[in-house]
């Protein structure tokens, strides 16, 4: 018999069995509950590695900024239209350019 664990390589997971066990069958869940893995947090200290605090909250400067509309003769929108028309050109897509 061969028992399927939900998913192919990194989607393999055992998280939904031990659910599964945990509200249908408590009592088997019990017994198993020593031999399950634990879960270990990874800190600074375990890799070696001293991470930057990273913000996840944008300041109120940046959310105006990321807002404010950009102006057509400024040189960050012409990358993006020279970017975009290029990946449209290599994708053999039908569209009209009409460069200022």
């Amino acid at each position: 018999m061969k028992i399927s664990r939900g998913g192919v390589g990194k989607k393999t997971t055992t998280s939904g069995m031990i659910n599964h066990f945990k509200n249908k069958h408590s009592d088997e869940h019990h017994k198993l509950q020593p031999t399950l893995p634990k879960r270990q947090a990874i800190t600074d200290q375990d890799t070696g590695v001293n991470k930057p605090s990273t913000s996840k909250q944008l300041s109120l400067e940046k959310c105006a900024e990321i807002r404010k509309p950009w102006d057509i003769n400024d040189p960050k929108p012409k990358k993006f239209h020279l970017l975009i028309a290029d990946m449209i050109a290599l994708d053999n897509e039908a569209v009209n350019i009409r460069l200022i």
